[in-house]
């Protein structure tokens, strides 16, 4: 399938929208906001790689990098947060 210009647009707003969320998880002071930010940007890193007909990166990126990788880190946010409570 060849690129118009729609879906060229398509493809650098979603290259955009991920270094955007990239640069906001990097940035954030909170760890959790950071999490997040970290799931959209391998969201749209899992849009472009559909949008480049890659539909098993993309769905590799969803659920290793947007899912897995997130839920591990918010588990141990969460835990972490809790071991410092107690400890006070």
């Amino acid at each position: 399938m060849p690129f118009n210009e729609l879906s060229l647009a398509v493809n650098i707003a979603a290259i955009a929208f991920g270094v955007i969320f990239a640069f906001l998880a990097v940035r954030a002071r909170d760890l959790v906001k950071a999490a997040l930010f970290f799931a959209l940007a391998s969201a749209c890193i899992a849009a472009v790689f559909y949008l480049l007909n890659s539909p098993f990166a993309a769905v590799l990126e969803l659920t290793v990098c947007a899912g897995l990788i997130t839920v591990i880190l918010l588990v141990a946010l969460s835990l972490t947060d809790e071991k410092e409570k107690r400890d006070e």
